[in-house]
């Protein structure tokens, strides 16, 4: 494993207080006929993208206004939607059969592809409402290296945080914040505007992973341990909720809007299903 030795930045730690979860409204969302499916993002108006599997493939799905569309760019063998804006811009990424991956938003008609210049595959991730994407591209495969970046009107930003080849940005919200993790050690952070670091620590257990921001800084991710659940953090008054689906063997938080909506997956059985959670 790397040590993070480089691009050093500053790192404050967030002091966390648990909360036990209020009630709460949990609705599953299953594209009809899917072996399973899970839920990734959701936006103002409650519109939800995420992905299903059928006997054969993965796709890329969105529910708005309680239907359901299939969303797959041409050539995909595997499709993962990570994002969507007020506007219903969607961002994601796709596996060909050339190439592991493609980053790409959609408008709804056109498909843009989202590729990092001289590296071999891209993975877009968050969208805000002023369509700016982020992600991270690199060399996937036995000796990854994993690159952060902003993408704004057609132009890429690299965004390291600590080791260079270390940093997965997952979330962007519409005032500039920005969610990710180092894969290798796991440490997560929110990203300021101005560019500042600020660690999310997690004492038990070690850690959990950042997948989504909303305009209040109202982060939720999931834990990637035994214990298999989601988080929702609130920075200003800080605190730590556990949302679990009921009667679920793991739940896993993905996405969260500005009314606390919170879009993800949990599993019974094996069999993984898609959920939002209102609160």
């Amino acid at each position: 494993m790397k040590l993070l030795c480089k691009a050093l930045l500053l790192l404050t730690s967030f002091g966390l207080l648990i909360s036990s979860a209020r009630a709460a409204t949990w609705t599953t969302v299953d594209f009809p006929g899917a072996v399973s499916s899970q839920a990734r993002a959701i936006n103002s108006a409650g519109d939800i993208v995420g992905v299903y599997s059928d006997a054969f493939n993965q796709h890329g799905f969105l529910l708005k206004n309680g239907n359901f569309t299939t969303i797959d760019p041409p050539g995909s063998v595997r499709t993962d939607l990570q994002g969507i804006n007020d506007s219903g811009v969607i961002s994601g990424f796709f596996q060909t059969s050339t190439q592991d991956a493609e980053g790409f938003l959609f408008d709804g008609k056109n498909f843009t592809m989202l590729n990092f210049p001289g590296f071999a595959d891209t993975v877009a991730t968050g969208i805000n409402n002023a369509g700016q994407v982020v992600g991270y591209y690199g060399n996937f495969g036995s000796n990854s290296d994993y690159h952060g970046f902003l993408w704004t009107n057609g132009s890429f930003v690299t965004i390291e945080v600590g080791a260079e080849g270390e940093t997965v940005l997952t979330g962007i919200n519409n005032r500039g914040h920005i969610t990710g993790y180092n894969p290798f050690n796991f440490v997560t952070f929110l990203r300021n505007p101005q560019g500042s670091i600020g660690k999310i620590a997690f004492s038990n257990p070690c850690c959990g992973l950042a997948a989504g921001v909303n305009d209040h800084k109202v982060i939720v991710g999931y834990y990637p341990g035994a214990e298999r659940f989601g988080f929702r953090l609130a920075i200003t008054p800080k605190v730590l909720t556990k949302p679990h689906f009921p009667g679920s063997a793991a739940t896993f938080c993905f996405g969260i809007n500005n009314t606390n909506q919170t879009v993800g997956y949990y599993t019974i059985s094996g069999i993984a299903h898609g959920f939002m959670r209102t609160q």
